[in-house]
């Protein structure tokens, strides 16, 4: 399933958008440290500077091909502050379903973001017809799992993801109303 990717997603604190060039150092940072990426499933060498910085150039450039990459910048609203990331991908095998992403940088946790964020990229989803949202989440992950449950998702039990051991949850979707609001890309 393919939705579009909208240029923002505005919640009461938050803007959803799609990276811009002034986010590669604060993703580079991001994707360094290694408290914010040690439950995520990147290579090692996508943790490196220049990994990094190759991921964050073909995220920019899948923004404008036939099947972009769902990926978001999770910024502040007050001063558009790079504090997270979350978006959305494939699931394999289930052409009903998403895979739910979220992570907040270690410095800006702990204030109700990931939460956030991840109730917008729900209320999106819905809204484009996606069925079921599944996240897959390392159990160790206490803060993840707790986002997730909160939200309603369900423990399905183990999985494996991309090689990695985890539990995946999942949220069948009812079309509840939407309270974060969209802004679509227009075709150029």
């Amino acid at each position: 399933m393919n939705i579009p990717v909208p240029e923002t997603i505005d919640t009461p604190r938050l803007t959803l958008r799609r990276y811009k060039r002034r986010d590669e150092m604060a993703f580079i940072d991001f994707m360094t440290d290694e408290e914010a990426t040690r439950y995520l499933l990147f290579k090692e060498a996508e943790r490196t500077v220049d990994g990094a910085r190759e991921r964050f150039e073909r995220a920019l450039l899948n923004y404008g091909s036939p099947i972009p990459v769902f990926a978001l910048a999770v910024a502040s609203k007050d001063d558009d502050r790079f504090v997270g990331a979350c978006g959305l991908n494939r699931v394999d095998m289930e052409p009903d379903a998403m895979q739910v992403f979220y992570d907040i940088i270690p410095a800006e946790q702990g204030k109700g973001y990931a939460t956030e964020a991840a109730r917008a990229m729900i209320e999106y989803a819905r809204e484009h017809g996606v069925a079921k949202l599944v996240a897959f989440l390392r159990g160790e992950n206490a803060r993840a799992v707790s986002v997730a449950k909160h939200l309603g998702f369900e423990d399905h039990g183990p999985t494996m993801h991309h090689g990695r051991s985890g539990r995946r949850y999942v949220l069948n979707l009812d079309g509840a109303a939407s309270t974060a609001r969209s802004t679509t890309a227009q075709p150029a």
